[in-house]
């Protein structure tokens, strides 16, 4: 079995600190806007595809037929209807009322082969859903093009719309797995962190620089010259990073773990 490898990521202002350090002269003398790079690097995100995209996962209540996505929402991977629930109390001392519990939500088959278990492992409980079953979501447009939950055959609809999953169902709970936005916990851009994409998104920014100091009578269109060529082959890399085992370790873990959910969710369907 590969070895999962976690992707690595840094923040928009560690980027542009790496282009400012290699960039001395530009930067002392004011040729570098943060604000207009910003749109650059969130550019060369969406070159990258979804697939650099965080994957996280939480069970949610469903409320008067409707769910509020997580504020770091970007595309649905898959989502389950959960049914069934059972809860078992760990034995804490010193929980007050209020207390918050941070929860780590995983999925497991068991030996059935239809049989689905969602398990929530919180600070003071465990919470279980069996019999749980795939929602079709009827709008395409926010969830991923393979996910399972377009096609799929199901009494439980839903769409995604101003922030909410819309259900046809008025309560109970749901499973959400989905591709968080590029962002940390404090609102900033994040980037991947990997030697195989860092020269694209690193020449994309000079590149950008370097133009806006041509349009003001810089003469630096030989190193401009030389920035267009370094970001064309950092570029062609990017593009056929996919191929390359460096980054099929990389990834790997990523198709591993959708791989292995397809196929202990879907196959009893039929998918």
């Amino acid at each position: 079995m590969p070895h999962k490898i976690e992707l690595k990521y840094r923040t928009f202002g560690d980027l542009l600190d790496a282009v400012r350090g290699s960039m001395p002269k530009q930067d002392i003398n004011g040729f570098i806007d943060e604000g207009e790079l910003i749109p650059i690097a969130q550019n060369v995100n969406k070159y990258l595809t979804v697939s650099i995209n965080q994957t996280k996962e939480d069970v949610f209540v469903i409320d008067n037929y409707r769910v509020k996505l997580p504020d770091d929402f970007y595309l649905l991977n898959f989502s389950l209807a959960c049914s069934q629930h059972e809860v078992s109390w760990k034995s804490i001392d010193n929980i007050t009322i209020h207390a918050e519990s941070k929860c780590i939500c995983s999925c497991s088959g068991t030996d059935s082969e239809t049989e689905l278990t969602i398990t929530k492992d919180c600070k003071d409980r465990v919470v279980k859903w069996k019999n749980n079953q795939l929602i079709k979501i009827v709008d395409p447009q926010f969830i991923r093009t393979d996910c399972p939950n377009k096609q799929c055959n199901s009494i439980i609809t839903g769409y995604i719309k101003n922030g909410y999953l819309w259900l046809n169902v008025e309560t109970g709970h749901i499973y959400l797995n989905y591709a968080s936005v590029m962002e940390d916990d404090n609102g900033e851009l994040l980037v991947l962190d990997h030697d195989l994409v860092n020269p694209y998104y690193e020449y994309s920014l000079k590149k950008r620089i370097l133009e806006n100091m041509l349009y003001k009578g810089e003469d630096v269109g030989n190193i401009l010259k030389y920035t267009i060529g370094e970001l064309r082959n950092a570029k062609i890399i990017a593009e056929s990073v996919n191929f390359m085992p460096d980054y099929n370790r990389l990834v790997d873990f990523l198709r591993m773990e959708r791989q292995k959910t397809k196929d202990k969710f879907f196959r009893p369907y039929g998918y």
